[in-house]
């Protein structure tokens, strides 16, 4: 949040009832009015009020004009001095604490002392622009990194002022995934429609997990809640004891905080969630062959977030990338096997139809290799037949016949000792008086994972 804090700096003539101090200058002053006559616009003093604050405004009034200037504190670029700056102006104030006072501005683009003064009269005299600049000017280089770590310290104030407290609720479930957790690094809240409108943040959440209705209410801040859920393939496996827990979580109405909007949830170890935003870990559909694919996202190369129960952990993770990737690409492997095992009973090995040797032989051969004509690096076990009789294919104007075709399902092996199965179409052309080698026609393109010993129960 920012606090302005108005505090008065006069030349000339006071305006605060606050303790003051009055700095004098060797000559005269000139306060910027700039409408020609040097009298009017120039004092010989200046009084200050100063309290121990980050920003406040400083006023310079003369008999014919007052200019008011925003200025925050700085610290101090050398010992103990008080450092103030108008970036907006482009000057400044040094206050020392033997009560020398120096101005400065920006000349040719440098930082420069333009101007000194003292709380004692005779003092004054001795002081100069020359004699700050000599002790000054190189220590004014600093001014531009303090400005820079105001700003940090102002915006971080402002984030902080307007990031939304995780709601409170005692919510469980028996898997433990409800809960508080938080972001390891601040979310922003999403906006529809609004213009101009304050910006939030988001450092945690509450989690109001509810597993019949497949359902997560993410509460967020005050009255606000975001929603997810996980698919009903999944609560299957879970029902059948195949699965112990819900792993992934879907981003389908997930829409009102950044960092889950249009995300994936992988559940990476108990209360650690890996949200995938620009780097994806990544396995084929066999389940193995994990690989890692870093992306780049607002400058950021291999950027993901963690969202987790112990802040404590989430440090230690984000900075162990390596252990991040490590959990990252298990839980995808876990969520493949999963859902293989899902889509295995989904999809058993179709029955067998015709079932003559020779024809077996034949399809097998032909599968092998319409298989290595198209580059599969699959190991072809064998085929079999699924179609119970022949399909007779004719010309569509004479009707005369061309071929037959039947439907076959080959089975393969992965290098990684994995079985699979795909249904292809066999042909075989005809003459007019015999039919000729059957060939590979065409494939489904849909291919399932099996069990290795179910997978050669036809053989």
């Amino acid at each position: 949040m920012k606090v302005l804090i108005t505090s008065v700096f006069v030349i000339g003539i006071a305006l605060t009832s606050v303790a003051q101090t009055d700095y004098f200058f060797k000559g005269i002053y000139d306060n910027d009015c700039y409408n020609g006559n040097v009298a009017v616009n120039s004092a010989k003093k200046i009084t200050v009020s100063l309290d121990d604050v980050e920003k406040m405004t400083y006023t310079i009034k003369s008999i014919g004009c007052t200019k008011e200037i925003e200025i925050v504190a700085l610290g101090s670029i050398l010992d103990s001095e008080k450092v103030f700056y108008s970036e907006k102006k482009e000057r400044g104030l040094i206050i020392e604490a033997n009560d020398a006072l120096y101005v400065y501005a920006k000349e040719d683009g440098k930082l420069v002392i333009t101007a000194a003064a003292h709380s004692d009269k005779k003092t004054a005299k001795t002081l100069s622009a020359k004699t700050g600049g000599a002790k000054y000017d190189e220590a004014l280089l600093k001014i531009d990194v303090k400005l820079d770590e105001f700003k940090a310290s102002e915006d971080q104030a402002e984030i902080i002022a307007n990031t939304f407290e995780i709601p409170e609720g005692n919510y469980s479930d028996r898997f433990g995934i409800s809960g508080v957790y938080y972001f390891s690094q601040l979310s922003e809240e999403i906006h529809y429609g609004a213009s101009g409108q304050q910006e939030k943040y988001i450092k945690g959440i509450n989690l109001e997990f509810d597993y019949e209705e497949r359902h997560l209410n993410i509460h967020y801040g005050p009255g606000k809640t975001d929603h997810g859920g996980f698919r009903s393939e999944m609560k299957e496996l879970i029902d059948n004891e195949v699965m112990p827990s819900p792993i992934v979580f879907s981003n389908s109405n997930m829409n009102l905080i950044e960092f889950l909007k249009s995300r994936t949830l992988t559940l990476i170890e108990p209360g650690m969630f890996f949200v995938h935003y620009s780097s994806t870990p990544y396995v084929n559909s066999d389940c193995d062959k994990p690989k890692w694919q870093p992306h780049t996202r607002d400058g950021i190369e291999n950027h993901y977030v963690l969202l987790g129960k112990d802040t404590t952990r989430i440090k230690a993770l984000m900075g162990n990338p390596e252990k991040v990737q490590e959990l990252a690409l298990a839980a995808q492997i876990k969520e493949c096997e999963y859902w293989n095992v899902y889509r295995e009973s989904s999809n058993p090995m179709p029955k067998r139809g015709m079932s003559d040797a020779k024809l077996q032989a034949n399809v097998s051969n032909a599968a092998i290799n319409g298989a290595a004509s198209r580059g599969w690096k699959e190991e072809i076990l064998y085929a079999y037949v699924q179609s119970t009789e022949w399909y007779t294919i004719r010309n569509k104007n004479t009707g005369i016949i061309t071929g037959r075709e039947l439907a076959a399902i080959v089975v393969m092996k992965t290098d990684t000792g994995k079985c699979k199965w795909e249904q292809v179409t066999m042909r075989q052309n005809y003459d007019g008086a015999n039919y000729g080698n059957t060939y590979w026609n065409g494939n489904s393109q849909r291919i399932y994972p099996v069990d290795c010993t179910e997978a050669l129960k036809y053989k």
